[in-house]
């Protein structure tokens, strides 16, 4: 049984950074993420080379990160040449930087933030 969850309506930033956090939630493409930083303008055959996946699963893996815009793609001969997209990457550290300051500063800004722990209801 599937049980339909509501939407909750997000301004364009932070929908942005849901997105791009769901796409870092898989430990497969952080580690994509990682040796596309040490090997720039990989192909897709080197980074199957490195993890423990069939070809197919890092091109889905691939295809969450470029949907995020985290990676970018070109054609390599017979192959892809990918790429991480360092400008977007810089761009969601930062929102994610200005997230937890103004999360923080709330918290910090709220006297009962250090107090008694929430009762069950």
């Amino acid at each position: 049984m599937v049980i339909p969850m509501k939407t909750i309506p997000l301004d364009k930033k932070t929908s942005r950074m849901v997105e791009t956090l769901s796409a870092l939630s898989n430990p497969a493409r952080l580690q994509i993420l990682e040796i596309l930083a040490e090997q720039p303008a990989s192909i897709v055959a080197d980074i199957v080379a490195r993890l423990p996946l069939a070809q197919a699963t890092v091109s889905q893996h691939l295809k969450v990160l470029q949907e995020a815009r985290l990676i970018h793609d070109e054609r390599a001969g017979a192959g892809r040449c990918c790429r991480v997209d360092f400008v977007e990457l810089l761009g969601f550290a930062e929102a994610l930087t200005q997230w937890t300051h103004r999360l923080a500063s709330a918290v910090l800004a709220n006297p009962a933030a250090g107090g008694p722990p929430c009762r069950p209801s």
